[in-house]
């Protein structure tokens, strides 16, 4: 099985974060069929039964999490033909989420004896420990001055906070007022996408830029989430419509919450 949308991740289970690349997708490639169909390639395994794929750069370079022959699954670079294991932090398991144009590479790790899960960066042939904010982490981007985007639990244990890992160093960036938030995309000027809960309990996508957490809102519901952002600070994710009828995929851009569902051809939907 080779799929990302049903990426193993028994530590992870935010259903916004694996369905949102599936329905931004399809939204997208609706709006703008090919010419000619898309070619699938394989890209098989660490030895064992399955793999994901999560992230990519424009050299074609792809990171995910594949099984071994062990039975465990490792964080892995597609490049030059070849899947790469890229080890563990001394921990049994690993996997991938981001890449950037060098070539460094962003997930998160087990740590010796599997105590808990830390953020990494996979830089020059080796895996470094970004540590965390208390607890376990795990880093889901990096752009291409290396800065690293994700999340973890605060000290004690207690709520996942998002982060930014800049000069060497975790910076918690805050929520909206409640208790989570969550990172997943930075772009080169450092603006960054997610989602954190409100003062209210509500989950809401954000933009972090200079200093600041931007409430992006959502379409009526009481849920939304960003999960992508381009050099142009738009930001791509999912929010629920009012009534929490329906989940749509939204385009962020120039302060408004643009519904690619309304986009679509007649009778695609």
């Amino acid at each position: 099985m080779s799929t990302f949308l049903s990426k193993r991740a028994p530590h992870r289970s935010f259903a916004l974060r694996h369905a949102g690349p599936a329905v931004i997708v399809c939204f997208l490639t609706a709006l703008a069929r090919p010419a000619h169909p898309a070619s699938i390639t394989d890209l098989g395994t660490l030895g064992g039964s399955e793999s994901w794929a999560s992230g990519i750069n424009a050299s074609g370079q792809v990171v995910g999490q594949a099984e071994t022959a062990g039975g465990a699954y490792h964080a892995f670079l597609y490049s030059g033909g070849s899947m790469h294991d890229l080890g563990t932090l001394g921990g049994s398991t690993s996997a991938a989420e981001g890449i950037n144009a060098s070539g460094q590479v962003v997930g998160d790790s087990a740590i010796t004896r599997n105590l808990a899960n830390d953020a990494f960066l996979y830089s020059g042939g080796s895996m470094h420990d970004l540590g965390s904010l208390g607890g376990t982490a795990w880093a889901m981007g990096i752009n291409d001055g290396g800065q690293i985007v994700g999340f973890s639990q605060i000290t004690g244990y207690t709520y996942y906070h998002a982060f930014l890992y800049s000069g060497g160093s975790m910076h918690d960036l805050g929520t909206l007022g409640g208790s989570e938030s969550r990172a997943f995309g930075i772009n080169d000027s450092g603006q960054i996408a997610g989602y954190s809960y409100t003062t209210s309990g509500a989950q809401h996508a954000f933009l972090y830029w200079g200093g600041s957490m931007t409430d992006l809102g959502t379409f009526g519901g009481s849920y939304s989430g960003a999960f992508g952002i381009n050099g142009s600070g738009q930001v791509v994710g999912l929010s629920y419509t009012t009534g929490n009828a329906t989940m749509d995929a939204f385009l962020y851009s120039g302060g408004s919450m643009i519904d690619l569902n309304s986009l679509l051809p007649a009778g695609s939907g």
